[in-house]
This record gives structure tokens, sequence and C-alpha cells, in this order.
């Protein structure tokens, strides 16, 4: 019809075709220079791209599945990733999730009722017939961006809640999905506009995902539509109106239309004509037509000019605001792209700009990043705001628009204060029992194993993946199979066979409770001995004769943990937000006015915690891997604050405060008789009352412990007796991980007990036995006391879960007993004095101080920071909001208990000049506190008094509130009720800890202080910053470390092992010889090896041991050796500077350097040519 009749279109027919095709629509993107996600096309009709599609272009017809990625290509995407049918009228789009998340499946469809998607825990595996684009997943808080345009000068976005939070679609009175206009970037208009000019669609859609990148924000676009218009918005319908009028008057009656409301480049007027004239005049040249004519600067603004004379009917201030007045674009139609051109310094696009990469455009990225229009204001007089680096930076006041005359959100008559922001740190919730399981094998089947996956026989071998996991079950049932299964042991052999039975048992039990995927287990294979020669064969080759299995275990959110995390969302949702009749925090964050950002360490527990805090904070629905993928972060820089392992100096001093509690917390001392020495000696300053009333509990810490012990082995000792009545366990074992049957048919698991998750009774058994084993060391009569936290976590556990055992009254003795021993442990674990507690608190935790000084400095300056999606003022009459302005940031930090000790700590004993963070009753409170439990939380809120000045710092108050968490004990439910006990899900409610009237820059200065304090050379981040620039500097600093690593292990090959000569001593006769490596100096250049250097000790002053005299020497010289002088690094120079105290190591150095002069001198004079050291 359209070859037939030639009719007025708006939107090309063949590229609407186009737009059928998925992986089309990509290429075309990328040859825009449009971002996209990562992505790769799995083709079996042998489409080829024209883009990054085809991956390395082998055209692969399967794809090559792992556990958390798929290989397509030779391209790897990572879990979580989309998939997509290729065409675009299937939408049966597929999310999968990694197993860290719990693994699992989203399926999206087109809305049925109030349903766009669904979720199954059990699918893994991508679909295996059709073509399909998988894309990397990308996090945008939870939100999609569709975008609107009607002529390429003119978009709509509307953001909404995305189909991958749980799939619940949100609707207003009239059934409408509710979506709010939000602000577009220069850089999205600039996509609206190749959108429409390489497509060819004058009205049409497109979805954006928009994604922070460091400090800015980025927009990739993942869908184009053809005809798409705006479901309910006044302003949207009379601005399309108008345009729409105005394009098919110019193409139809061109002469009747002397004026445009808005540019469009794809049709011409009257005025066009004129234009053409003067540029043909100018031009010399004459040339014909209508449709096809260019332009210059001079004709653009001459027209604009004459425009200006008349009575333009310009729209109503749309997204663009005054489209005459940016002057968009060229006048070229839709035959011809316009050519190409450039970006301004305000970031609006020049008129004359190239649509495609191949004619010369620029890609999208590199156009600025900044708002088109400025949001609603917080206050009037807030004019600071945080520039990209993170630093503060004045920018001149804005205009308010003109439909609003006010935007101040505070009613000076009705409110004194308004909340700001909140900042949160938790702990994770209830968790299994972490749990290690180590045995020595020689079995060959398992030898086979380790030889079949690990190339070199001497080194360790790591298994996680499903596929060997699940071939590993299966040697250990072989290995099963083939062993004898003997009910009683009478010789040694029988005695060693049954016990490798037993573990191997064990070890398939733990593999059999769930299925291979979305767990978090640890297999390491390690080899012991080898043997050189193969026995069968004769040959000389090495294999491994034993190996040593360890798998590891637990440590997973349990059920009770994420409904007590759900229940601590919801309820942080009422109190410490506003409770409005209109909705308060449900209604700022669905109407894009509350900026929500989580963050979290890489422990599955703890992701699993803030994910189910946030279905209950912002009342979500389903289930946790698809709100923890879309809501939670979990970028490197983020993890990296929130989680202290790596760092090896803090280790050292968590393990020497481990080391004084073993030595100090097994005496055999009665606490209601000791001195104020003994007990400071024992749990520090009298100020910890929590720690004396913990102590005195104790009573006599060595009887405790005793107690412990000897409460285990009566509990193991029962356990075992179970485990006799049950039998080996192979013939009554429920298959599928079950627990073990009993006598009868009509039994369940273990005669009428179902242990929490399927744990066997054997597990259980094994698991206490593990802790007893190493509690306490009979040969030497001594406790490990960094044992008591596990003995605490697996009492409480097995109270809390396992309820049904019958052994309520040993769990409850020993509950007792580990709960006051673990009370006095775990405090001091963070330091034991008052010095180590500051010391080590700021060391953990001063990255997380650090960005919580940068919340709180952009709460203060201005809340516009790092929000990704604000609402559009210039629909302000049509949406039901009556506080445009109203925004509040929110930071949620999930982490381990270390990080809640360490940053109280801080609180309590950091330096600082001024009267310090916390009240006298806020500090008598945290002394008093005990024990940390899950769900711990420590929270600071934000508030504004507008009241006062500007310049005034008590316009800005900090509140600091506190709570232990599940401090409930583990057995104060009757068991009959258990599942109906609210109580089993409450936490402790907040109180004030902060000084009254605390302001925020005194917070910020204490942080500061503390961070100064904390800060290491290790330290090479910034936590404020992303992950981005986070990897950067952590890749140099690595890059750093292994050049000076290089350089002394080619130093250490140079040296030479030199003798220390055995010279007679005042003492006596040195009765052994020690070598020393000495290496020339640098600055010598030489070609012989180093010097022979003799040392005799008996010539160094004050010697009294001549044999620990050489070692201590010897010592002291490698450690001279070690340093790097070169690098001038201050940790060098300290550690240099902690040698200038020994005399014995400057005596060496100092003969050592005489010798080497006179040798120098010597050889000087001889005449020799030998180079000289420089300077």
């Amino acid at each position: 019809y359209v070859r037939l009749r030639n009719p007025v279109i708006l939107n090309d027919l063949e590229m609407q075709e186009t737009l059928q095709d998925r992986r089309r629509v990509y290429d075309l993107l990328e040859e825009s220079g449009i971002d996209v996600p990562r992505h790769v096309y799995l083709s079996r009709d042998g489409y080829v791209s024209t883009g990054t599609g085809d991956g390395n272009g082998e055209m692969d017809q399967d794809v090559r599945e792992f556990d958390d990625h798929i290989e397509v290509n030779g391209v790897t995407i990572n879990k979580p990733f989309v998939e997509k049918p290729v065409n675009a009228e299937d939408h049966n789009i597929a999310i999968y999730y990694p197993t860290s998340a719990g693994g699992g499946c989203k399926k999206l469809f087109r809305k049925v009722g109030n349903r766009s998607s669904e979720f199954y825990p059990d699918i893994n595996e991508v679909r295996q017939d059709g073509s399909y684009i998988y894309e990397e997943f990308v996090e945008t808080q939870g939100t999609d961006v569709k975008m609107y345009t009607v002529g390429p000068d003119y978009g709509h976005a509307e953001a909404r809640k995305s189909p991958t939070v749980d799939g619940k679609v949100e609707r207003n009175s009239d059934g409408k999905e509710v979506r709010f206009p939000v602000i577009l970037t220069f850089r999205e208009k600039e996509i609206a506009r190749r959108i429409v000019i390489v497509f060819k669609q004058f009205v049409c859609g497109f979805d954006i995902l928009r994604v922070q990148e460091g400090h800015a924000v980025v927009s990739y676009v993942c869908d184009v539509n053809g005809f798409s218009f705006v479901k309910n918005s006044r302003k949207y319908y009379d601005d399309c109106a108008q345009i729409l009028s105005e394009h098919l008057l110019a193409k139809m009656k061109p002469d009747a239309l002397t004026t445009f409301s808005t540019l469009d480049p794809l049709v011409t007027t009257s005025l066009n004509h004129l234009d053409d004239e003067i540029a043909e005049s100018d031009a010399g040249s004459v040339r014909s037509g209508v449709r096809r004519h260019t332009t210059n600067t001079t004709n653009i603004y001459s027209r604009a000019a004459r425009m200006l004379q008349g009575e333009p009917t310009s729209i109503s201030d749309g997204e663009d605001g005054d489209l005459d007045a940016q002057s968009h674009s060229s006048l070229v139609d839709n035959q011809q792209s316009p050519p190409r051109g450039s970006t301004g310094e305000t970031g609006e696009l020049l008129t004359q700009a190239a649509a495609t990469l191949m004619e010369g455009a620029v890609p999208v990225r590199e156009f600025p990043d900044n708002l088109t229009s400025e949001p609603a204001s917080l206050v009037a007089s807030t004019t600071a705001s945080v520039n990209g680096k993170g630093s503060i930076s004045e920018e001149e006041e804005f205009e308010p628009p003109k439909r609003r005359r006010s935007l101040t959100v505070l009613n000076q008559e009705s409110h004194q204060e308004e909340l700001r922001c909140v900042l949160a740190i938790v702990r994770h919730g209830d968790r299994t029992p972490k749990q290690k399981l180590k045995v020595n094998m020689t079995e060959p089947h398992i030898l086979q194993y380790y030889h079949d996956h690990c190339e070199d026989c001497t080194t360790e071998l790591k298994v996680k993946a499903k596929a060997p996991l699940t071939e590993f079950l299966a040697t250990v049932k072989t290995t099963l199979e083939e062993l004898p299964n003997q009910r009683s042991a009478t010789t040694e052999e029988q005695q060693d066979n049954r016990n490798i039975r037993m573990q191997l048992m064990h070890m398939r039990d733990i593999l059999e409770r769930w299925k291979i995927h979305g767990l978090n287990r640890k297999l390491q294979i390690k080899p012991r001995c080898w043997e050189e020669e193969d026995p069968e064969t004769g040959e000389m080759k090495r294999r491994c004769t034993e190996v040593q299995l360890i798998l590891k275990w637990g440590g997973n959110l349990t059920k009770l943990g994420e409904k007590q995390a759900i229940a601590l969302g919801h309820r942080h949702r009422h109190e410490m937000y506003p409770d409005a009749p209109g909705g308060g925090i449900l209604r700022l964050h669905s109407t894009f006015r509350h900026d929500l950002k989580i963050k979290t360490s890489d422990e599955g527990r703890v992701m699993k915690t803030a994910a189910a805090f946030a279905k209950g904070l912002l009342e979500l629905e389903g289930d946790l891997p698809p709100i923890l993928v879309s809501l939670v972060h979990k970028e490197k820089g983020s993890m990296h604050m929130l989680d202290p392992t790596g760092n090896k100096e803090v280790k050292n001093e968590l393990d020497i405060c481990k080391d004084k509690i073993t030595a100090n917390l097994q005496k055999d001392i009665d606490i209601a008789t000791a001195g104020e020495e003994e007990l400071n000696q024992l749990v520090g300053p009298k100020e910890l009352t929590g720690l004396r009333s913990a102590i005195h509990e104790v009573g006599n810490p060595r009887r405790t412990l005793m107690q412990i012990h000897e409460t285990m082995g009566h509990l193991l000792s029962q356990l075992e007796e179970m485990l006799d009545d049950m039998g080996s366990g192979d013939e009554k074992r429920i298959e599928g991980g079950e627990g073990v049957r009993g006598r009868n048919e009509d039994d369940v698991a273990l005669s009428g007990v179902k242990l929490y998750k399927g744990e066997t009774l054997l597990e259980l058994t094994e698991r206490w036995r593990f802790i007893y084993d190493r509690l306490y060391d009979p040969e030497s009569d001594k406790f490990d006391l960094s044992r008591i936290p596990d003995v605490h976590d697996n009492v409480r556990f097995d109270v809390l879960h396992n309820p049904q055992m019958g052994l309520t009254e040993s769990l409850q003795k020993l509950y007792n007993l580990a709960k006051e021993m673990a009370d006095t442990v775990v405090p001091q674990e963070y330091g034991t004095t008052s010095e180590e507690k500051r010391d080590l608190g700021v060391k953990i935790c001063h990255g997380l101080l650090e960005k919580i000084k940068y919340d709180l400095n952009v709460a203060r300056m201005d809340n516009k920071v790092d929000m990704r999606y604000m609402i559009n003022m210039k629909y302000e009459a049509d949406l039901p909001i009556n506080t445009m302005g109203r925004r509040i940031r929110t930071r949620l930090y999930f982490t381990s208990e270390s990080h809640l000790h360490t940053v109280l700590n801080v609180f309590r004993f950091g330096q600082c000049s001024s009267k310090g963070l916390l009240s006298e009753h806020g500090a008598a409170i945290i002394n008093a506190t005990r024990e940390l439990c899950y769900l711990t939380q420590i929270v600071m809120r934000v508030f504004e008094d507008s009241r006062r000045t500007i310049d005034d710092p008590r316009r800005f108050r900090v509140e600091i509130l506190f709570s232990p968490g599940a401090t409930a004990t583990p057995y104060h439910m009757n068991e009959a009720e258990r599942e109906h006990d609210a109580s089993r899900y409450g936490t402790e409610p907040l109180q004030v800890i902060g000084r009254e009237g605390l302001t925020c820059a005194e917070v910020e200065a204490f942080f500061e202080q503390a961070i100064m304090a904390g800060k290491s050379d290790d330290d090479t981040y910034d936590a404020a910053s992303t992950s981005t620039a986070a990897e950067g500097a952590k890749r140099k600093a690595k890059k750093n470390k292994k050049d000076k690593k290089d350089k002394k292990d080619k130093k250490e090959k140079s040296g030479k092992k030199v003798e220390v000569s055995d010279v007679a001593s005042a003492e006596g006769p040195i009765v052994a010889a020690t070598t020393v490596p000495v290496t020339p100096p640098r600055e010598v250049v030489t070609k012989t090896p180093p010097e022979e250097v003799k040392i005799a000790p008996a010539a160094i002053e004050g010697t009294k041991t001549p044999l620990s005299l050489a070692g201590t020497v010897e010592r002291q010289l490698m450690q001279v050796d070690e340093l790097d002088i070169e690098d001038e690094s201050e940790a060098d120079i300290d550690d240099l500077a902690a040698l200038a105290d020994r005399p014995l190591l400057w005596s060496a150095i100092v003969i050592s350097g005489l010798a080497l002069g006179a040798v120098l001198l010597v050889s000087g004079l001889l005449g020799s040519r030998r180079q000289r050291p420089s300077s």
C-alpha cells in the first residue's frame, strides 16, 4: 500500500520489520555508538552479526554451561545473565542467578493481572531450542526507564519498578501501572535522537537501564519498539498532539505552516525554501527540489530569527523545555541522515550531528551525563553539591520551574526538622554452624579422582563446581560399596576400615543433603605422600599415594534468620522513617524520592540477610535471589570495605589478642576474691561492665572450662548411644538425606526426630566431636579458647533448631556455660585493652567509616548526589505528589560481627579533641552489652532544621541508635508453640546512644581523626569511591608488591652462603656455625661473585651467648637484606627504623662496611679501572 499510494508515514515500515529481530536492533545500536549490555548471540538460524554479538565468530550451535557462567562463541557471560529470544514478539525472557545468590531462574512475561514474572528455584539450565541473546544482567536499583519519543527532539521518560525484583505490578486506582516521569540526561537525549533517525521511527519507545559506573551514570539501551505512547499523562498527550499536528501539516501543506513549536529535522516548511534560496545564492549554485537540501549555521540562525517575528505556538514545558531555543536539528528529510556535528560545553546537542559512527558521530558515552533540567530543591538556600570526585564544589543557584512558586519542602509552622538521611550497619541473621571435615585417604578411587583433575600431583586441588562435585560424590559411593561393612571391629585394621567408612558416609551425607547447586560447599584435596616408581610398570613417575580431604560447608542463613531479617526491615520502615498517612517511606520509594543503596560483603549469609531486610523494608514479595540481584550491591570495593579478611597486619594483631585470652582466661582463679589488677588483666578496665558481670558469672575460668568439656563429653556419649541404636546407617538411610529411619516403618527420621535441613545424626555427632577434640589438649593440659565461640554457636543452633532430640537438659546446661564463657572471650578478640580496641577498630573498619563520613557529607550538602532517578518537575501538575522536593537517602551496610565490635570500639575509645560521639548513658549501654547477637544494628539519622541558617552547624543534627539484635535465649519458647511465637523473630529495640545536640560536622570530624589514625600503607583505595577506581588502585598496589618480591627473589639468588667463624669467646667455644647470605651493595657494579665476609661473634662487644648471638646477627642481617631502600616506601622506612635499636645488627653492619671500604680503597690506590659506586 505504501508503494502504491505513497502516503505520509510516521514510522518506516521496513525498519519496523527490522525491529522484530533483537539481534539486528543491538547491531544497529552499536553502529550508532549507543551502549548496550555486554552480550553474545547463539544463532541457530545462521544470522551473522555486524557488531560484537558473534564473539570470536565460531557460530556455536550450543551453549557450554557451567555453575556460574556460560560460554558461547568464545565469550563468557557470568551469572546473573538474561536470556532473550531473538524474536522481539516473544516476551518469554529468563534471568539465571548465581549459586552465591541461591541459584534459580526468573521468567518474565507480558503482564497477567498483577504479575509480570515468576521465580523457579529449581531451573538452572538454559533453554536448548531456538536462537537467543545472552547478556549480562546490570544492576539498576530495581528500576526500569521507559522512554517515548515524538520526533528526534522530544523525549518523555518514565520510571517504574522493574519486573526483575519481585514480579508484582504496582497499579493505581484506575488499574494503570504506576509510573513517574523522570529527568533525562543529555546523553539520553542524544540516544533518543539517534534512535529516531537510524531506525526511522518518528514515534517510538525504548528501554533504558541506568547503571552506576564510578561516579557517572551510564545508560544502556536494551530494547527498541515501534509505535509506543505514554499511557496516562495529560502533558504528554498535549505535547504529542501538537508535535504530530505540525509534523503532518508540514508534510501535507508546508506553505500553511509558518512556524514550528519544535524543530523537526525530518520535514520542511515554506520557511525552509527561503533558507535554501539564501544558501544557494551564497554558494553561487542552483539547486532545485524541496525534499533534499542541506543547511548551514547561517540558515538556521536566519530562520530562527524569522520564526521569532511571528507568534509560535510553543508547546508546554516538555522534557526538552523550550525546544525552539535548543536548536537541536538540521533540516533534512527522512531519506537523508544529518551531517556530523559535536557537543557544546553546556551539554546541549549542536544542530548538525551525525547519527552513526560511520558518519563520524562520537560514542554517546562521550556526551555529558548531566541532567537536562534541575530537580526539585530540598531547601532553596542549599546550593552546594558533591562533584564526581567526591569533593565539595559550589554550584550556582538554579531557577525553580515556573509551575512551582516555592520548592521548600519544610512547612515551618508544622515542622521543625526534616529527616534527610538514614545510615545503618547491620550484622547478618541466624546461620547454620560453619563446619569442616578432614580425613586422610589412601583409597585408590579417591587417588584416581585427584590425578584425573590435577595435572601437578604436588599441588592442592579445590572443587566447588557442580560437575566435579557430582563426580566426587559418585567416587565416594563407589568406594563405600567396595569397603567391608563391619558393625564391630576387633583388630586394628578393622577399626581403621570402620573409621574410614564412617568418614566417607559423613561426606556422602553432606554432599547428598542438598542438590549440588546454590550451596556454599567447598572440597579441598591436598597431597600428602608420593612415590617415584609405578609398582605395576616399574616406570619412574611421580604419583600421589595419600591425600587429605577437607570438606567445608555450613554458615548459611537459616529460615529463622530470613524471617527475623524480614521482620526487622518491616520494623525499620515504621520506626526509622516518618510513618505518614500518605504511605511514609514506601510512598517516597515508589515515587523515586528515596535513594536506597544496600552494600554487603561477599558472604552468602550476609547478602541474603540484606535481601530479606529489603523485602521487609519495601514490602516486596517472592523469593530472595531476584531481590538480592536487583537491589544488593556486591562490587569488590564494598566487599573489601565490609570484609577485613586478607589484611595480614590485622590478622596478626587479632592472633595476639587470642593468645592473650588463651593465657589469661584458663587460670584457676576465684573471681570473687580477685583483685582489681587481676580483673584488669582478665577482662579489661572496670568501665566495661558487661565483661565484668560475665566474668563474675563464670566464677572460676578454669573450672568453667572443665565443666564445658565434661558436658560436651556427656553430650557426645548420648549422641553415640543414639547412633548405635540406629546401626551403621546404610540400610536405614532415607533417600535424599532426610536423616535415618527408626526401628519401625511408621517412625519418621531418627525415631521421631527430624534434624534441621536434613542433617543426619552422624553429621551432628561428628560436628560436636570435631570441636570437642580441639577444645582441650590433655597432653599440655591447656584449653584452646578460640573454640569457645564455636561451642556457643553450635549449642545455640541445636537448642534453637533441634529441640526434638530429647537432649534438652544437656544442651541447656552446655548453653548456659558456653554463653557465660563466650561473653568474656568474644569482645576481647578485638582488643584486650582500651588502646588495643581503638587501634584494631580503626584498622579494621576505617574504610567503612570513610564511606559513612562521605554519606554524611553528601546528606548535609546536597541530597541529589548519587540519585539516579529524579522526578521531572515539568509534570508536577499531573502528579499526585504534594512535596516534590522531599528526598531521603538510605545507606544500609550488612557485614559480620567483627565490624560491629570494631565500630563500637571506635565510638567508645576513638581519640577526639571534641566531646566524643556518645552520651554517658549511651556509653553505659554499650559497655553493659555482653553480646552482639545476630542482626545487631548501629543506626545514624540526619535531621535538618530549616529555621537555622545554612552556615549554622546546628542545622544538621545526627542521632545515633544501637540495638544488640536478637538477644532472646534460644530455649525461651514452648516447643509446641514455637512456630506461632512471634517473639522468635524480634530484636531488641533501638536505643539512642549519641550525645544530645550532636551535629553532622562533629561526627565527620570525629570520623576523620579515626580514619587518619587507622590508615596504613596497604590502604590504596578510596572507600568512598566505587569499584572501578578501587580496583585500579588495588591492581597498582598489587603490581608494586610483585615487583618488590621479584627484586627480593633476585637478590636471594645472587647471594652466597657465608660461614660465621667458629671463634672462641670468654664464655667458651662456639659449638656450631651458622651462615648468612651477603649481597653486594646496589651501587657497586661488579661481575665477580659477592665477597665472602667472615663475622666473628666474639669480636662483637657485649657477647654472652655466642650461638644465639650468631643466630641473632643472621636474622637481623637477613631483615636488612629484605628491605628495599630504593623504593623509599613508608613501610620500608618504618621497618628500617625499627631495626635501629639493635646494636648487634649495627655492629655487624659497621664491620662489614669497614671491610668493604678498605677493599675499595685499595682497589682505587692500585689504579683499578673498576667502576666506583655512584655518590
